[in-house]
């Protein structure tokens, strides 16, 4: 099906964004950014990943202030219903 990032010049192969051109089932996107202020004390990891392959997703926030670690969050979720 088209979506509305199908607008954009962003594809991989002549496909809807929704369809892969890979059928490697380890094929994926992912992202991260990181934020920190000038002194470096507090900083902030953040990140997701999409295995449509797998039918799965995940995201991350790591966040350390002071010096010290903080308590980091990952989750991951399945993508197909049914």
């Amino acid at each position: 099906m088209i979506g509305p990032l199908d607008e954009f010049p962003l594809h991989q192969a002549p496909l809807p964004m929704a369809w892969v051109a890979s059928s490697d089932r380890n094929f994926y996107d992912r992202w991260y950014f990181n934020a920190h202020d000038r002194s470096g004390e507090v900083v902030w990891i953040l990140g997701a990943g999409y295995y449509p392959n797998l039918g799965t997703k995940d995201a991350f926030v790591l966040h350390r202030a002071a010096g010290r670690p903080r308590p980091s969050i990952s989750v991951t979720r399945s993508t197909r219903t049914g």
